[in-house]
């Protein structure tokens, strides 16, 4: 599955709280050619960092090595980093529209103390986020940023704003990815939900996995299991 659609599309994320041991889920997922989500590889890390994905990045290259079209990762560098390292940068990198627009609420919670105000910035880049037309988003954003600098209140998110996403626009604006068929990672969301409340209080042998791999700080094992 890996080998088949690899190169087309490709989602990565990590899923918290699948065991008692501290040992997080990450999920590499392909989409086939009717954007059906199909898991491809499963990496089990009590780690997150680029070092420990690198070497289960490794691992699975020992078994195919693909060059993805587009790659969508959570609002993070590890993957990419990862990624890069060890299967070279993909054509295109996009953020997960459900992950950005959490941390946007959440920074937005955290440096506006007033509600209304809050609701009034989050519309502010909820639009910016959906625009579909290049030329309009990039004469929204320089408005967006002017009206933010304005208000002493909206000061702290122009400036968390300005920095942390003015410069990847491309990474998660709409009209960057207008055709690309894929906005969010929820592909993978909605599997780790269904490992979480369905499979997690008991036994499950999950099949159609390619390549399973776990990694700890210390060692790395692979099993390969036919679907």
């Amino acid at each position: 599955m890996l080998s088949f659609y690899g190169n087309d599309t490709i989602c990565l994320d990590f899923t918290h709280g699948m065991n008692a041991y501290g040992f997080d889920l990450a999920t590499i997922l392909v989409l086939d050619d009717k954007r059906e989500g199909f898991p491809a590889a499963f990496i089990l890390s009590n780690r997150q960092d680029s070092k420990a994905l690198s070497v289960a990045f490794a691992a699975i290259k020992e078994h195919v090595n693909i060059s993805p079209k587009v790659m969508m990762t959570d609002d993070t560098e590890s993957f990419l980093n990862s990624w890069r390292t060890v299967f070279g940068v993909p054509e295109k990198r996009l953020l997960c529209t459900w992950h950005v627009d959490r941390s946007w609420r959440r920074s937005i919670v955290k440096l506006i103390k007033k509600p209304e105000n809050q609701i009034q910035a989050y519309k502010v880049v909820r639009c910016l986020l959906m625009e579909t037309e290049e030329e309009a988003f990039y004469i929204m954003l320089q408005e967006a940023l002017k009206h933010f600098n304005e208000t002493d209140e909206f000061r702290e998110v122009k400036n968390y704003f300005e920095h942390v996403y003015c410069k990847r626009t491309e990474a998660w604006a709409y009209c960057h990815r207008k055709w690309l068929g894929i906005n969010t990672n929820m592909h993978i969301e909605s599997m780790h939900r269904t490992i979480k409340y369905v499979y997690l209080q008991g036994y499950v042998y999950l099949q159609g996995i390619c390549v399973c791999i776990c990694v700890s700080a210390d060692c790395v094992s692979i099993k390969s299991e036919k679907a």
